[in-house]
């Protein structure tokens, strides 16, 4: 599977578990938060694309995801 079919991938399970993915440039870390009742990804669109899709599989490893179904 390309990096870019992996990284849309997550993006699809991160909206699936009630996250809102943001990708912005600037000088900060890439991670999640939650400001009120919403939960956020804030990705940093400089780093590279492997970076990215770190971010995000370690995100969505913090959940339960076995009424999810999702490609090997």
């Amino acid at each position: 599977m390309k990096l870019q079919s992996i990284l849309e991938e997550l993006l699809s399970i991160a909206s699936l578990l009630n996250y809102t993915v943001r990708r912005e440039k600037g000088n900060f870390r890439s991670g999640d938060c939650r400001m009120k009742q919403d939960n956020y990804i804030v990705l940093n669109s400089l780093v590279p694309l492997e970076s990215r899709i770190s971010v995000l599989a370690k995100v969505i490893s913090m959940h339960n995801l076995e009424l999810l179904t999702i490609k090997p």
